[in-house]
């Protein structure tokens, strides 16, 4: 089983209410935080003294602060004077939406058969690439049954009834049938008066070689 994208929607119509907002009581405005809801602050510039001092021959000489012309308050930069703001949670709409979310996940399930009639360990087919012989997808697959090797036929029904029962409570959207044929090939060899055998397998041409004489050489591991 592979876990696909998921997605988060809005169910459908009847489960959606407009109310008004609790935080702006539905005027779509808020007090603005920064200058408390007066609009105007502390100049910033003259630190609220209104005037600025130089010093120039040895004397002190203050000067009318031009940014708040002498009042030593200037308007609040977040509200611009108005001593409100919109309100974040509406938007200023004065107006919520509230909803019931879905959240809808995809699953993909996999199942398989294997038949390799060797000795060789089946998972190792699983991981190579082979010859694609029968691609099908629809809604809902029909089984193998005209396949030259029985095995194959049999597997393919109980694969395509098993699928039909075991996910009961949830929808399927589409179903998919691979069939590959993967090259196998069995050696048998003698070394050093031992007689043993190695397997070939897959289209990267994989070795498989449990009972090799030396499992390192040059480099090399031998699977």
């Amino acid at each position: 089983m592979h876990g696909l994208p998921y997605g988060k929607l809005s169910a459908p119509s009847g489960g959606m209410l407009l109310q008004v907002c609790g935080m702006c009581i539905g005027c779509g405005f808020v007090r603005c935080r920064q200058c408390g809801g007066i609009g105007r602050r502390s100049c910033t510039s003259c630190g609220g003294r209104g005037q600025h001092v130089r010093h120039e021959d040895g004397r002190r000489h203050h000067e009318r602060c031009h940014f708040c012309h002498g009042s030593g308050r200037s308007n609040c930069m977040r509200c611009h004077g108005n001593g409100r703001v919109k309100c974040p949670h509406c938007k200023g709409a004065g107006r919520v939406k509230n909803f019931i979310e879905m959240t809808i996940s995809f699953k993909n399930y996999v199942t398989d058969f294997i038949l390799e009639e060797t000795d060789m360990p089946d998972e190792l087919v699983r991981g190579v690439r082979g010859v694609e012989v029968f691609n099908q997808s629809l809604p809902q697959v029909w089984p193998i049954t005209t396949f030259p090797v029985r095995a194959i036929n049999d597997n393919s029904v109980r694969l395509v009834e098993a699928a039909k029962r075991a996910h009961p409570i949830e929808r399927q959207l589409n179903q998919r049938q691979i069939l590959r044929a993967v090259p196998v090939t069995e050696v048998d060899y003698k070394f050093k008066d031992k007689t043993t055998r190695y397997w070939v397998y897959g289209m990267e041409r994989q070795v498989h070689a449990p009972d090799y004489p030396q499992q390192c050489c040059c480099g090399c591991t031998i699977l």
